[in-house]
């Protein structure tokens, strides 16, 4: 259980960043009510943006707390998506929707360090899920 809290204070960090970051560039910032990347899936209601992550991220939590089978290098992965999504999830409460800073090259759309935080968390535990089977799993919580 030490280590869910542990790297849970590292997804609390990468909020605090995040949102320091957004209030600090404020004028910069492009307001996305939509989706990732813009989309919108169909899904235009504001309340369906904002029960979806809470969803997700509970159902997550849960099964951090629950798993005892967590290899060591997904912990940082899964804080990272976890801090990812919280502070875009933040957003979408306070705002009306995630703030957007910085733009995507060769394109019209925006992102911000939680989208990068995100990503660079999926890839890392797809990358760990490919490498898994070459270590054993041990019990951490």
């Amino acid at each position: 259980m030490a280590k869910l809290f542990r790297w849970l204070g590292l997804a609390i960090w990468l909020v605090v960043i995040d949102q320091g970051l957004k209030t600090f560039l404020g004028k910069n910032l492009q307001l996305n009510s939509l989706g990732a990347f813009s989309f919108s899936w169909g899904a235009n209601s504001k309340l369906v943006w904002l029960i979806l992550p809470a969803t997700t991220l509970l159902i997550m939590w849960l099964y951090l707390i629950k798993s005892t089978q967590l290899a060591k290098t997904s912990w940082p992965a899964w804080s990272l998506i976890w801090g990812g999504g919280l502070s875009n999830w933040l957003d979408r409460v306070i705002y009306g929707g995630v703030r957007d800073i910085w733009p995507i090259y060769a394109t019209n759309l925006k992102n911000n360090l939680a989208d990068y935080a995100l990503t660079f968390g999926i890839i890392w535990l797809m990358i760990d899920w490919l490498w898994k089977s070459t270590q054993k799993p041990k019990k951490f919580l």
